[in-house]
C-alpha cells in the first residue's frame, strides 16, 4: 500500500470515528430524554439529524467538491509561469479582494509581466488577511462555547462542527482545497481534537497549581467551576487555531517546501503566538449576564459604618 492510499483510508477511518462518536453520545443522551416521553427522545433524534446535514455533512460536502489546485508556494522558485497564471484566474474570482487588488491582477494577466510578485503579494496579503481573521473567529467560537457549555458531548459536537465549518470556510476563501492527503491529515486531527473536547469535561485544573493557589480557588466553587471553563475553552481554542493554521499552510503548499516535523512546529508557534488575541477577542464574546454574575460574586462587600 501506498502512502497516499494510507493517509486517504486513515482520513475515512477518522470520519468513520467521528460518526460512530456522534452515534453513540447520541444514543446515551437520548436513553436520558427518554425517561420524559418518547416524542421528546425522537424530537432529539430528529433535531441532532438537522444539525449533522447542515453543520457536518454540507461542509464536508462542500470541501469534497471544490477544485484541487497545486497552489505554488510562497517560497518556492521553481513554479512555472502558467501556475501563477492559473493561480491568478483563480484570485480573480475570490469577492474579498477589493479594486486595487483586482486591477494589478488584471493587468499582470494582461502584459504576462510580474506573475509571481503579484501572485505573493495576494497570497501574502488580503488572502493571508481574510483566512487568519476566519481562523481566529472560529477559534474563538470553540472558547467561549466550550467554555460556557459544561458539556463533554456538546463541546465535541461544538467542537466538529466548528472546525470543519471553519476548514470549509479556508476552503472558499482560496477557492480550492488541499490534496486529498492534506484532507485526510486534517480529518485525523478535527476528530482527536473532538476526543480531547469530550475528555476535558473530567479534568480538574486546580490538581495541578501550587497547593496554596489550588486551595484558595477550590474554597470558592464558582471560581474553581471559572477557572476549569476557562482552561478547557482556551486548550480547545488553540486546538482550533492548530488546526487553521495547517489547513492554511497546506492550501498555501507549504508541505512543498517545509517537511512534517517542521510544518508542525511551525504551526504551534503561530498558534500560541494568537492566544492574546484569541483571549481578547473571546472575552467580548461571552455573555455579559455572565460578567456581571462574576462582578458581583467577588464584588468587595462595603465596610460597615
Amino acid at each position: 500500500m501506498s502512502r497516499k492510499h494510507f493517509w486517504i483510508l486513515l482520513g475515512v477511518g477518522s470520519l468513520i470515528t467521528l460518526g460512530l462518536i456522534i452515534v453513540a453520545n447520541a444514543l446515551s443522551v437520548g436513553r436520558e430524554l427518554s425517561r420524559l416521553g418518547a416524542w421528546v427522545e425522537y424530537s432529539f433524534y430528529g433535531l441532532l439529524g438537522l444539525f449533522i446535514f447542515v453543520f457536518i455533512l454540507r461542509p464536508i460536502h462542500g470541501i469534497l467538491v471544490a477544485p484541487a489546485f497545486q497552489l505554488p508556494a510562497l517560497n518556492d522558485n521553481q513554479a512555472r509561469e502558467k501556475t501563477y497564471l492559473k493561480a491568478l484566474k483563480k484570485l480573480q474570482k475570490l469577492d474579498y479582494l477589493n479594486d486595487d487588488d483586482q486591477l494589478k491582477i488584471a493587468q499582470a494577466l494582461k502584459t504576462k509581466t510580474d506573475l509571481k510578485p503579484v501572485t505573493q503579494a495576494m497570497y501574502q496579503g488580503p488572502m493571508r488577511k481574510e483566512m487568519d481573521e476566519i481562523i481566529i473567529f472560529h477559534a474563538k467560537t470553540i472558547m467561549t462555547t466550550t467554555a460556557l457549555s459544561q458539556n463533554g458531548s456538546l463541546d465535541m459536537l461544538a467542537v466538529i462542527a466548528t472546525n470543519l465549518k471553519m476548514i470549509s470556510k479556508l476552503v472558499k476563501a482560496t477557492g480550492y482545497r488541499p490534496s486529498y492527503v492534506h484532507l485526510s491529515k486534517l480529518a485525523l486531527n478535527v476528530t482527536v481534537t473532538a476526543m480531547i473536547a469530550e475528555g476535558l469535561e473530567d479534568v480538574d485544573v486546580t490538581e495541578w497549581m501550587p497547593s496554596k493557589i489550588s486551595e484558595t480557588i477550590t474554597d470558592i466553587p464558582l471560581l474553581r467551576g471559572a477557572t476549569n471553563s476557562l482552561f478547557q475553552g482556551l486548550t480547545n481554542g488553540l486546538l482550533a487555531l492548530r488546526i487553521g493554521i495547517i489547513t492554511r499552510r497546506y492550501l498555501f503548499q507549504d508541505p512543498l517546501v517545509l517537511n512534517p516535523k517542521q510544518l508542525r512546529i511551525a504551526a504551534y508557534k503561530e498558534s500560541f503566538s494568537l492566544i492574546p488575541k484569541l483571549l481578547k477577542e473571546g472575552v467580548f464574546n461571552v455573555p455579559r449576564t455572565f460578567i456581571s454574575l462574576l462582578a458581583k460574586v467577588f464584588k468587595k462587600a462595603p465596610e460597615a459604618v
